[in-house]
């Protein structure tokens, strides 16, 4: 990505510019189509990539000193160029190297965390967690002689009697969430290694389309998963679901389709029922925009069948340890997700080639989460320095 494509510091994408660009008209490459959800008989409207999946302001952080903190959009935008060119090799056809495949991963994980939808149910998991977190402490009696030896340890002296105050007012539910909605939003990109992790262990499949009668849209929630198969049972939708499938649209053309077992990587043609069933899980899962190359009336009228849809996901925290986890939730390290479902079911049909469904190894995505936390903070700490990364 050349540095005229960079927003400036105060204009944020949270889908990538770059990949938008692969979704422009055929015969008019700086306008792209969008769709709204939430509109009433509205039809679409042509728009710019530069000028579409955008907020003001919408990773910068405010410090002490009420300055605006716009490093992270610049961590994204060194993201998406080193991912940019793995994505064309793809589209092309080319083969790709390991630490290429591991990049483009990360790159999903990123894409999957930096949009208003998800971050918006982790703002809602923290604020639900840390009610949870005062209703336990109200209920445990080791509480003040635990926070007294942890306050202790620090050098402070805690006072008995003030934090037996603090857990009674906790008990009867006198207590205020002070609203950090921003910092807890951003803090839940954070979370994109794993993801990364997750998706680099799948076997991959592209999915090209050979016609121009129908392509592929995307949408301001570009990554999502699903089983298309699995009853809607609690953690049926998980991403260590067997039967689960990562859809990714790279452009009008081509679409990622992940999942555990199959083959590596695979190139095949996107019949235009697979088309239509990727197309319905985009637009099931946007927040509210869809974004496609074409102003038509066919997707329009698909777009209306999804309005007042979503695809919520649960983002939750908590111990690894077994018997502290939440029930059907699938979960990897600190963090677990799960979609629920809302509105119209989304075609139950999997996309991809059927063959052998396997449980994924959990212990080789752990350890491929420790590399990539690695990477990800060498980067952003050479990024911070202005200096550029070290090759792995």
């Amino acid at each position: 990505m050349s540095k005229k494509q960079r927003s400036k510091g105060n204009r944020n994408h949270f889908v990538s510019r770059f990949c938008l660009e692969r979704f422009v008209g055929p015969h008019d490459s700086s306008r792209i189509w969008l769709y709204d959800k939430q509109g009433v008989g509205d039809e679409p409207v042509p728009s710019s990539p530069s000028n579409t999946a955008v907020q003001e302001h919408f990773y910068s952080v405010i410090l002490p000193d009420g300055t605006r903190d716009t490093k992270l959009d610049d961590l994204f935008h060194d993201f998406e160029s080193d991912s940019a060119p793995v994505i064309m090799k793809i589209l092309n056809r080319q083969t790709i190297s390991y630490d290429e495949r591991e990049l483009l991963s990360q790159f999903m994980g990123l894409s999957m965390v930096r949009v208003p939808a998800y971050m918006d149910a982790f703002v809602k998991s923290s604020a639900a967690s840390e009610k949870e977190n005062m209703r336990l402490f109200a209920g445990d009696p080791n509480f003040v002689a635990r926070m007294m030896a942890r306050l202790s340890e620090r050098g402070e002296m805690p006072n008995r009697d003030v934090l037996a105050r603090v857990q009674r007012k906790f008990a009867e539910g006198q207590f205020e969430l002070v609203d950090n909605t921003r910092g807890v939003a951003v803090q839940a990109i954070a979370g994109f290694p794993t993801f990364g992790a997750i998706f680099h262990q799948m076997s991959w499949t592209i999915f090209t389309v050979r016609s121009s009668r129908y392509r592929f849209v995307t949408g301001d929630n570009p990554v999502w998963f699903e089983s298309p198969t699995a009853s809607r049972e609690p953690g049926s939708d998980a991403l260590l679901a067997p039967g689960v499938e990562v859809s990714f649209p790279l452009s009008c053309d081509a679409a990622l389709v992940a999942g555990w077992g199959g083959s590596a990587l695979e190139y095949l043609p996107a019949s235009e029922s697979i088309v239509r069933t990727v197309n319905h899980r985009t637009i099931a899962a946007a927040q509210r925009w869809v974004y496609a190359s074409e102003s038509s009336e066919g997707l329009l009228v698909l777009v209306r069948r999804y309005r007042g849809s979503g695809r919520e996901m649960v983002v939750s925290s908590f111990s690894t340890n077994q018997a502290q986890r939440p029930r059907g939730r699938q979960t990897l390290g600190f963090v677990g997700v799960m979609n629920v479902v809302t509105g119209p079911a989304t075609p139950k049909r999997s996309v991809r080639p059927a063959g052998r469904i396997c449980k994924p190894d959990r212990r080789a995505i752990a350890m491929e989460r420790v590399d990539q936390v690695r990477d990800v903070i060498t980067q952003a700490r050479a990024q911070a320095r202005g200096t550029p990364t070290p090759p792995s």
